[in-house]
């Protein structure tokens, strides 16, 4: 999903309505302004990581405002390896239909005569792995007391635990936390768990400092 139109002057592209959820809760909790948010849909052909190369041809419908951007930022997940991350929306930049600028590492600006610079970042961090669940479970041992101890027992006699699999480990974890905590919605998805008061308090946890600085040292990367 594209937004209607850019009146920000910087863009966050991410892998799904989840993510892109978190961060501009996130930003706005934090008392930061200045960015819009996409990420492939329906409408763009597709969804996920391998899809994020059609968010950059829909924005086509968007120009002049999409060459006016300061820049824009792409947020993936780190999954196994953010090496492995970092090459894959590389390989999605390459992709689009007009040229856009690839950038060769984390946090560094790539640009193309026409079109706004572009920096890739990563979630839970640039030398982590892992996905937003990774990074959400985080906030709930300082947030909620015990409840992570109970979680963690919880996994450990169920099969998740040999899964061997980080990111589904995270996502049945955080699943459970807002099983439990949702009294609203149990089977909320955490793309919606911000709009309840319950959820929204994990948002000023120290955990999530360091994406916050990211965002904030973006005009510096430019």
């Amino acid at each position: 999903m594209i937004p209607a139109s850019l009146p920000e002057p910087y863009l966050v592209v991410c892998e799904g309505k989840s993510d892109a959820s978190f961060l501009k809760h996130l930003l706005r909790e934090r008392g930061r302004a200045g960015f819009d948010f996409a990420y492939p849909g329906q409408a763009e052909g597709g969804y996920g990581k391998d899809s994020l190369y059609t968010v950059f041809n829909a924005l086509e419908v968007l120009e002049p405002a999409v060459s006016q951007l300061q820049a824009i930022v792409v947020v993936v997940d780190s999954d196994r390896n953010p090496a492995t991350a970092l090459a894959s929306a590389r390989n999605q930049l390459a992709r689009t239909q007009v040229p856009y600028g690839v950038p060769e590492d984390f946090h560094v600006a790539a640009r193309t005569p026409d079109k706004p610079p572009v920096i890739i970042s990563a979630i839970p961090a640039i030398n982590e792995p892992g996905n937003l669940e990774t990074l959400l479970l985080r906030s709930i041992a300082p947030h909620w007391n015990d409840i992570d101890i109970c979680l963690e027992d919880y996994y450990n006699c169920s099969p998740a635990g040999t899964w061997n699999d980080l990111n589904k480990q995270s996502k049945m974890k955080m699943q459970c936390v807002i099983a439990a905590m949702c009294a609203d919605d149990p089977c909320c998805s955490v793309a919606y768990i911000w709009k309840y008061a319950t959820f929204t308090g994990l948002l000023r946890q120290r955990c999530f400092d360091h994406i916050v600085d990211f965002f904030d040292r973006v005009p510096t990367l430019l």
